[in-house]
C-alpha cells in the first residue's frame, strides 16, 4: 500500500490565508525504508477553517493516488475529526464540510482498499508535510502557524 500524509490549515481561523500539502510515501518492501516520492500542496484561495483546510489536503491527495492509479491506499492525517469522520465513527454535522466529505467518500469509492489513519503531529512525515505546507504559504507573505 502506498500512504498518503495530509496536513492544512489556515492563518486565523476563519480565513482566506490557508494552504494544504500531502506526501507520496512508498515503502521498500525488502529494506523497511520509507521515501517520499512527491510533494503536492496549494494555497486554498477563498475564505476557509482549519477542518476544511484539513479536508482538502485529503480530498487532493486521494484525487492524485486515484489519478496516478494507485488503487490501495493508507491516508494518514493529524486531524482527528476528519479520520474519525471518514471511517464513519463520526457523524458529519458541519455544512462547511459536508460538501467535502462528500467528494472524498466518492471518490475513495473507486478505489480498491483506503484506510484511514490518525497520526499525532509528531509523526515525523506529518512535520515534514507540515514544514511543506508552511513553505507554500510563506512564499505568499502569510507569518507561520
Amino acid at each position: 500500500m502506498i500512504t498518503l500524509y495530509c496536513d492544512g490549515g489556515v492563518r486565523g481561523n476563519p480565513s482566506p490565508k490557508g494552504a494544504w500539502a500531502f506526501f507520496v510515501v512508498f515503502e521498500d518492501e525488502s529494506s523497511h525504508i520509507e521515501v517520499c516520492r512527491d510533494k503536492v500542496g496549494a494555497l486554498i484561495g477563498k475564505e476557509a477553517t482549519n477542518n476544511i483546510a484539513e479536508y482538502i489536503a485529503v480530498l487532493e491527495a486521494v484525487k492524485y493516488a486515484k489519478s496516478n492509479n494507485m488503487q490501495e491506499i493508507i491516508v494518514k492525517s493529524d486531524s482527528n475529526l476528519v479520520i474519525q469522520q471518514l471511517n464513519k465513527n463520526f457523524e458529519v454535522r458541519n455544512g462547511g464540510i459536508s460538501e467535502l466529505y462528500k467528494q472524498v467518500v466518492k471518490e475513495v469509492s473507486e478505489l480498491k482498499e483506503v484506510k484511514f489513519q490518525w497520526v499525532p503531529r509528531t509523526d515525523p512525515w506529518i512535520k515534514q508535510v507540515d514544514a511543506f505546507y508552511n513553505k507554500i504559504a510563506d512564499k505568499h507573505g502569510r507569518e507561520k502557524t
